[in-house]
């Protein structure tokens, strides 16, 4: 059972050892988290070859922020299966969408039945509100090795579902002409991939229509090195309107992809279509965004999420390589266009209901991009808009640093101004956001970190919003043994932060500023506290799961339940003559570094909670290996233990440089598992060296 920081205006749900793609907002409050669950092993490639590797994930979380319900991990059979997209109907049964490669996947009356073995495939299942299946089939034609890919479902007003995603399979089945040109190709030298959408009764007894949509024109002009060049039109993002009309979108380069007289735009790459409920006619289709040219190729937007009002706009957030053209006094009206195809920016617009104009369009980036997770209408039709960026003219934000940090945000009705902005560490906000019944606003990071909050309360009610290695800006949703950690909240510490010192024995205080840290009965050495962030040591001996409570000087927040996760963070690096590492002060080829981290869990003697440590111990000297760019094989090690002089946790690993070798990458991998740990891989640290 998950416990979680329960509060009326600001809720952490940590969901840990997960890949959490999105969520469904239900009655009452609750919420759907669903993905996928990854565990260590081998793939399946025969029946009992190994064990399974990726569960399906579907957690139901009531309004508390306690798991009511899961699906079992063996519900889609024995091989690896993960979930793609929900949706709920008015009864409270459940839709789910995803790939499976259990050749012993539970078909209940099935429209499609035949799968390669061992072979991964498209499904679709009806679940009922206690998660047992009532319909599921298989989707795709006869079997292929191209599987078929759902990406998006949806349900009317009647509960038939709409089902979305890609395909390459030149045998999907469909009951009429594709919109646009052509179908999947055969010819490996041509390869394409089509967008196919599909209508299912509401009791999954039918298949009341199947098509394809994209195109067969390749951009592509450079005649040789065309050869191979993919055609592809994918889907990211659907919804169904009260008639049943279904629109969907996504990107594609095809340059007759089908586009409707009087659309907004007829170029950009980001496209959006709108289906008739029957789906016999395209009523109308249109591209947003913008192409870019970058060494002879083109490159094209795409969209993220879509939306409906009352009045049947339609709301869309999307990726360019440069600005899109805008409205009038918009928010963001350029945004620097750069030479690097990787870096994107974010745009919204809001199109009217026949897609023949442009209401309101803005871009949303800055000068080292971003990326938009999705958009979402709040209960009074306002439009936030959730993703991450690395740019400090990122509209609203100065702060932004080179690891980024996550957002959530308020437009006002015409795209001009920010209404409010909110700002979290990376991986806080990887899915679009949603609202759930309450009207609290709904934000969930991959690595299972789910948070609710009151929009209008957010930052002025005591909570904690993310926990992270304190060497990586990034959430997690665990802690390991020893490791040093970063939580972030709101009325976390003192208003003026705290830095700790130890005491005359060489041991950090346990209590700061009024504020105390308990991992079960255990109370966690301290080195910082402040209103929004508390640094402390996690204790090396936890049973896991662990649970969390934060004491503040005005409050007791609700505890959280903890998972071990292994999470290997570098903070810096050390040349041998125990300068700082840097550009302006690079190491000497061949020479030995110092990287100090944290995260490599319990050492092999009974260290001290808290304690600096008087002496190296080479602890870790034979479970840790260090690669680098330039190789396959791992650099020589000549210590990794503990660092002496520093606090129990913070690690120390001494490795030489390759001689000869400019500026290389290195990481560091914790090569056997603890405390039933899976192995663990640091983030990459560039060490300058010349």
């Amino acid at each position: 059972m998950i416990v979680a920081a329960a509060s009326s205006s600001l809720q952490f749900v940590p969901l840990p050892n997960v890949n959490a793609r999105d969520m469904l907002p239900l009655p009452n409050g609750n919420v759907v988290v669903f993905g996928v669950i990854t565990a260590s092993g081998c793939t399946v490639v025969s029946p009992g070859s190994c064990d399974q590797t990726e569960f399906p994930l579907l957690s139901v979380i009531d309004a508390s922020g306690t798991q009511k319900a899961i699906l079992p991990r063996s519900a889609l059979g024995s091989g690896n299966s993960s979930l793609a997209a929900a949706s709920i109907d008015a009864s409270g049964n459940i839709w789910i969408t995803g790939q499976t490669d259990s050749d012993d996947f539970p078909l209940v009356r099935p429209l499609f039945f035949q799968k390669a073995d061992y072979h991964a495939i498209g499904f679709v299942a009806k679940l009922d509100a206690n998660l047992n299946i009532l319909f599921s089939t298989f989707l795709g034609g006869q079997p292929v090795l191209a599987p078929s890919n759902p990406t998006n479902i949806g349900l009317d007003s009647s509960g038939n579902a709409y089902v979305v995603g890609n395909t390459e399979d030149t045998a999907f089945p469909t009951t009429g002409s594709g919109f646009g040109a052509g179908a999947p190709s055969s010819n490996p030298l041509n390869p394409q991939t089509y967008t196919f959408v599909l209508k299912i009764s509401s009791d999954g007894s039918r298949l009341l229509y199947s098509r394809l949509l994209g195109g067969n024109g390749s951009p592509c002009t450079g005649g040789s090195a065309c050869i191979g060049y993919a055609v592809y039109t994918i889907p990211s993002a659907i919804v169904v309107n009260a008639d049943g009309d279904l629109t969907v979108a996504g990107g594609t380069n095809a340059t007759n992809f089908p586009i409707t007289a009087n659309a907004y735009q007829t170029v950009g790459g980001a496209f959006v279509t709108r289906i008739s409920a029957d789906g016999a006619q395209m009523i109308w289709s249109t591209e947003v965004g913008m192409a870019t040219q970058f060494l002879g190729l083109r490159f094209f937007s795409s969209v993220q999420s879509i939306a409906l009002d009352a009045a049947d706009d339609v709301y869309v957030a999307g990726a360019a390589g440069g600005p899109i053209a805008t409205t009038p006094n918009a928010l963001q009206s350029t945004v620097p266009l750069s030479i690097n195809p990787a870096v994107l920016n974010g745009f919204a617009i809001e199109l009217s209901s026949d897609a023949t104009q442009l209401l309101y369009a803005t871009n949303l980036g800055g000068t080292n991009g971003a990326s938009l997770t999705g958009l979402t209408l709040d209960p009074a039709g306002n439009v936030w808009i959730a993703g991450n960026t690395r740019s400090s003219d990122f509209p609203g934000l100065s702060n932004a640093t080179s690891s980024g940090l996550d957002f959530a945000l308020e437009l006002n009705a015409k795209a001009t101004a920010l209404q409010q902005i909110f700002t979290f560490v990376p991986a806080t906000v990887t899915a679009p956001p949603a609202f759930d019944s309450n009207g609290n606003l709904l934000l969930l990071g991959s690595a299972g970190n789910l948070l609710r909050l009151n929009p209008s309360t957010r930052s002025s009610t005591p909570g904690v919003f993310a926990i992270t290695n304190a060497a990586v800006a990034r959430a997690t949703a665990g802690v390991g043994p020893g490791e040093i950690v970063t939580i972030y909240g709101v009325g976390l510490g003192p208003s003026k932060g705290i830095a700790a010192s130890p005491d005359m024995n060489g041991i950090y205080p346990t209590q700061l500023g009024g504020v105390t840290a308990t991992f079960d009965d255990i109370l966690a050495p301290l080195l910082y506290v402040g209103p929004y962030q508390i640094n402390l040591q996690v204790p090396f001996s936890l049973t896991y799961p662990t649970t969390l409570a934060i004491t503040t000087p005005n409050a007791s927040l609700p505890s959280l339940q903890l998972q071990l996760i292994g999470s290997i963070g570098i903070f810096d690096v050390l040349n041998q003559d125990g300068s700082l590492n840097s550009a302006s002060n690079p190491a000497i080829a061949g020479s030995v570094v110092s990287l100090y981290l944290t995260g490599l869990g319990d050492p092999s003697f009974a260290a001290t909670d808290g304690a600096i440590s008087s002496s190296a111990n080479s602890a870790f000297q034979n479970s840790i290996e260090v690669g680098w760019s330039g190789s396959l094989y791992p650099l020589p090690l000549s210590y990794a233990g503990t660092a002496p002089g520093q606090i129990n946790g913070l690690d120390q690993v001494n490795v030489q440089l390759p001689a000869g070798a400019q500026n290389p990458t290195l990481t560091i991998t914790r090569l056997s598992p603890f405390n039933g740990s899976a192995p663990a891989t640091s983030n990459p640290v560039l060490v300058y060296a010349q």
